[in-house]
C-alpha cells in the first residue's frame, strides 16, 4: 500500500468519484468487471495520475484495486484518447479535476492543467 499523504489524497479522490458516479467504494475495490465499476475505477486512476504527474508509480496507483501497472497505463491512455473524441467525457473529466483540486487544496498552476481542446 501507499503510505502517508498519498493515502489521504487517494481516499479523497476515490470518495469524490464514487459519489459522483454512484458506485460504492467497497464494490470499486472488488474484482468485478461491470462497466460502471470499471469506468469509475479508471477515472480514479486517471485522476491520481494527473494529480501526481509521475511522482508515484503506476503500480502504486493500482495497488488499491489489486491490479497491475499495465491496467493503470491502459486506464490513462483510454480516458485520454476518449476525452479527445467525446466532448461530454472531456467536460466531465475537467469538472471532476477542478473539484478534486478544490478538495485537495491544490490549485497551484503546476497541478491545474486543462485537458487539451479538441
Amino acid at each position: 500500500m501507499i503510505l502517508g499523504s498519498t493515502d489521504l489524497i487517494h481516499a479523497k479522490i476515490e470518495s469524490y468519484v464514487c459519489e459522483r458516479e454512484g458506485v460504492a467504494k467497497e464494490i470499486l475495490r472488488s474484482r468485478t468487471r461491470k462497466a460502471e465499476v470499471v469506468l469509475c475505477r479508471q477515472i480514479v486512476i486517471y485522476m491520481m495520475s494527473r494529480y501526481y504527474m509521475g511522482q508515484i508509480t503506476l503500480r502504486q496507483m493500482t495497488s488499491y484495486y489489486y491490479q497491475n501497472h499495465a491496467t493503470a497505463y491502459h486506464c490513462i491512455n483510454k480516458l485520454t484518447n476518449q476525452a479527445e473524441i467525446y466532448p461530454m467525457l472531456r467536460r466531465k473529466l475537467e469538472a471532476y479535476w477542478k473539484d478534486i483540486c478544490l478538495l485537495t487544496n491544490e490549485l497551484e498552476e503546476s497541478k491545474y492543467i486543462e485537458l487539451q481542446e479538441v
